[in-house]
């Protein structure tokens, strides 16, 4: 983008008409080849009233008309409205990322006689007995076996005060232990685990389509087939205007199939008024000149 920016900043300074050109078009290819593609692809699929397609209808008869620059300098500001959307977009799911990443790497197995053993999270089983001590963070949904303790559940729930939690209490992982030392029989995996669906939901929400699109989607499928049906009509219906006020719907200007079915005498009337300077010329009156008013 930054360089077809350039190119595009280079052909506005250029006074040459042909280096200028050449410039645009090529500035106009590098920012908007993808968007161009895109409303292609779209409309092979059935999608056809999209800002994609706005963009590339705008920007191309914008070439058609001959405003070079602004076809290019509409298509860098919509890739510029995009590239800070993406940016936003990406920090925001950063920091939630950053602000949710509970899953533990290790956790405590309780063996059959009484020792620690440290093993990877993905390791343990359901029915394990695990090790949680003070300060610690629960690693795995499980059932209290042993001990008593308070957990910190704000970073799961949102919950600002620590839940008591004893033996058969239910306690979901990454809730933070802050008071004794608690046994765990291990209920759910860690592909199962609350964590992991937390962040499972978290990743793949940028990947999946939303029920709710962006707005400028929602906005283009008004907006679009209401542009393009106006731009039709003005291309068809004000060239018929002009003409029709060029001519001027004089009767003399309109061919005979388009003159309204009339009877004999009105013809002949209608021959009359047509001619009668050439009649008055070559066959003078005397008199009164008749002027089609009777007294």
């Amino acid at each position: 983008m930054l360089i077809g920016a350039a190119l595009f900043v280079a052909g506005l300074l250029i006074p040459a008409m042909a280096v200028k050109l050449v410039l645009l078009i090529a500035a106009y290819l590098l920012l908007g080849r993808h968007v161009l593609l895109t409303a292609v692809k779209n409309i092979g699929r059935g999608q056809v009233f999209d800002e994609n397609f706005l963009m590339a209808v705008a920007t191309i008869g914008a070439w058609a008309v001959g405003s070079f620059d602004e076809a290019v300098g509409v298509m860098l500001f919509y890739r510029v409205g995009e590239y800070f959307e993406d940016r936003a977009v990406d920090r925001s799911r950063k920091q939630i990322m950053d602000a949710i990443d509970l899953r533990p790497e290790t956790v405590n197995l309780v063996k059959d006689n009484g020792k620690i053993e440290v093993i990877p999270a993905e390791d343990a089983q359901e029915g394990d007995i695990v090790l949680v001590r003070p300060g610690d963070r629960v690693p795995l949904d499980g059932e209290v076996v042993e001990g008593e303790s308070r957990l910190d559940t704000s970073a799961v729930t949102g919950e600002p005060v620590p839940v008591r939690v004893a033996a058969g209490d239910k306690a979901t992982s990454g809730c933070v232990n802050t008071d004794g030392a608690i046994k765990l029989r291990v209920t759910h995996i860690l592909a199962e685990s609350m964590v992991q669906r937390i962040l499972d939901s978290v990743e793949n929400a940028a990947a999946r389509k939303p029920k709710i699109d962006r707005f400028i989607t929602r906005f283009s499928r008004v907006y679009t087939p209401a542009v393009v049906a106006i731009a039709l009509l003005t291309a068809i219906i004000e060239p018929c205007y002009r003409r029709v006020a060029q001519v001027g719907l004089h009767r003399d200007d309109l061919p005979c199939n388009l003159l309204p079915v009339r009877t004999g005498a009105q013809r002949t009337a209608d021959l009359l008024l047509r001619h009668r300077r050439r009649l008055q010329t070559r066959y003078p009156v005397q008199g009164r000149r008749f002027s089609g008013s009777t007294e």
